[in-house]
Formats: C-alpha cells, structure tokens, sequence
C-alpha cells in the first residue's frame, strides 16, 4: 500500500517537472502508443516526440 502511495506522488512530481507538451507525449507513450502515432496525434515529427522522450528521461534521471 505505501509503495503505491509513494509511486503516485512521485509520478505527480515527475509531471509537475514536465512541460505541457512533454506531459501529452508521456501520457500517449504510457498508453502504449508509438512515436509515430503520438506526433500525429499532436502534429509533431516522430524525432520531436523522440526528443522529448529523452528530455523526459533525463528529468527523470536527474531528478529520481
């Protein structure tokens, strides 16, 4: 139970470190769907969704 607690506030967290547009791609990534199909959903290039992937991770990383 706590474990789960303390994932959800890191998961706020995260997202609160997050732009805008970085918090729509990770929220169709988490929903499974590919680089391709998150830039046209957004109207980005599949490099602008991969970038921003890695910006994401990065915050991730330095952050958690």
């Amino acid at each position: 139970m706590l474990s789960r607690e303390r994932a959800e506030l890191i998961k706020g967290e995260i997202r609160n470190n997050l732009s805008k547009f970085e918090k729509q791609v990770l929220e169709l990534y988490d929903e499974g769907f590919s680089y391709a199909r998150i830039g046209e959903i957004l109207g980005k290039s599949a490099k602008a969704i991969d970038n921003a992937i890695q910006r994401i991770r990065n915050k991730i990383s330095k952050n958690y």
